[in-house]
């Protein structure tokens, strides 16, 4: 009776699993700010997890390993016997649980059911089948969310650049690759300067842009203006999946942008100060 209590609390918290784990996979995925690889390392253990639990009920059937089932584990497991009318009646305190009849009626089924086992055995192992079949439904479903978030998230980052069209970058960058037109009409081009990239910075009360050309970089906000020679960059690296860190020899300067920008941001920045 233990081991039924314990195989219950366990196909209990199994059923539950099944129904919040594909939710937080999918809440982590496309309503978090998490960085990709956050995402990815969170989603691969949840998803093992989920394999595991599926594979204990779908395919260990634990609901069937018991004697008569599984008894849910509220209250005491054990009964009473009573006679009446000549049949035994099986009770808990002053509840009927079932007479004579019904448990013999019972126990008959489950003969009936490992009879069908050994019987047709197929028909068996294709229903098993057929059932982790809803578990390899889910991870389709999963895929096909995935390709749409990031289809939705491709046609979305054609507008999010006022300045370039970031469609025409092709990452990544090598010594022959063209720039595309950018139309960034504030700052005044000194001679032979070319703009490579800009966009706006958004980092809260202190809106801008950032702008990268063959001599310089420029960061514009509400609070100053930035010049940075881009022979002076040393490094440039991201701090999380909406901010840049570039270093010089005398400051680290922190740039805030949309997530969709920062892999251009980053790309041309490193292409710049390597011609």
């Amino acid at each position: 009776m233990q081991r039924d209590k314990i195989i219950s609390i366990i196909t209990i918290a199994c059923f539950a699993s099944v129904i919040f784990i594909p939710i937080g996979i999918v809440l982590s995925c496309f309503f978090t700010d998490w960085s990709k690889k956050r995402k990815i390392i969170i989603s691969v253990i949840t998803g093992v997890v989920y394999v595991v639990i599926v594979t204990l009920l779908l395919v260990l059937e634990p609901v069937n390993n018991g004697d008569g089932g599984v008894v849910l584990p509220f209250g005491n497991g054990q009964g009473t016997v009573a006679i009446e009318n000549g049949k035994k009646k099986i009770s808990k305190g002053n509840e009927l649980l079932e007479t004579e009849d019904q448990f013999n009626e019972k126990i008959e089924n489950q003969d009936e059911k490992k009879e069908e086992i050994k019987k047709n055995p197929k028909k068996v192992e294709t229903r098993r089948l057929g059932r982790a079949g809803f578990s390899l439904l889910f991870f389709l479903l999963m895929a096909i969310l995935i390709v749409w978030q990031n289809l939705k998230a491709k046609k979305k980052q054609r507008v999010e650049n006022p300045y370039v069209d970031t469609e025409l970058y092709r990452l990544p960058l090598h010594s022959g690759s063209k720039m595309p037109m950018v139309h960034f009409l504030r700052l005044r081009l000194r001679e032979n300067e070319v703009i490579y990239f800009a966009t706006e910075t958004n980092k809260k009360d202190d809106e801008g842009d950032l702008v990268v050309t063959n001599e310089r970089i420029v960061i514009y906000s509400a609070t100053e203006n930035v010049e940075i020679p881009i022979n002076e960059v040393e490094g440039i690296a991201s701090v999380t999946n909406t901010v840049i860190q570039i270093f010089t020899a005398e400051r680290k300067y922190y740039v805030f942008m949309d997530a969709s920008q920062i892999k251009y941001a980053l790309a041309i920045i490193r292409w710049a100060c390597k011609q």
